[in-house]
């Protein structure tokens, strides 16, 4: 498949799980012996797991049977992330609550302090360390943690759990 028969494809893809064409950009291109399809969302209302559910099946990666490292050529990758200016601006939209948050946490004589959560997870800033941690809330298990020295970083990750279920 060429670059231009996968990005049809892609986009036939999204618009079949109902993303439309103005959400989102795609590029694809050639990276030595392999092929690289980029899509940029520009819609922080559409999740990133709706896209990769919808193009998961245009990735292929060889890799060793032994080693699990990836083999060279052939393969497709699909890069899927937000556009770098909407997200600056949404980080930007909270930074002063960003700052409270870190100033309350600060407070809180490191004990942790509960950052943000849905259904299934929690978020918990130990502001003194300058690190966040996702716990999952049935298990009470690490999921990941992260950087969270500043209010830009904690802005980040408020930004980044309000819209792809993750801290980074």
């Amino acid at each position: 498949m060429d670059n231009k028969e996968l990005s049809r494809s892609i986009v036939n893809s999204l618009k079949a799980a109902g993303i439309k064409r103005r959400a989102y950009s795609i590029k694809c291109e050639y990276c030595g012996y392999s092929s690289a399809a980029t899509i940029t969302v520009k819609d922080l209302h559409i999740k990133l797991s709706d896209i990769e559910n919808a193009v998961n099946s245009f990735e292929k990666i060889d890799r060793d049977e032994r080693t699990g490292e990836i083999l060279e050529g052939g393969n497709t990758y699909v890069f899927i992330d937000y556009d770098y200016d909407m997200m600056e601006n949404a980080i930007s939209e909270k930074l002063e609550l960003a700052n409270s948050l870190r100033n309350k946490a600060l407070e809180n004589n490191n004990e942790g302090f509960l950052l943000a959560e849905n259904n299934s997870v929690k978020v918990i800033l130990f502001a003194v360390d300058g690190i966040a941690y996702m716990f999952d809330k049935k298990t009470s298990k690490t999921i990941d943690r992260t950087h969270a020295i500043d209010q830009y970083q904690i802005a980040r990750i408020l930004v980044n759990f309000e819209n792809k279920n993750t801290i980074r």
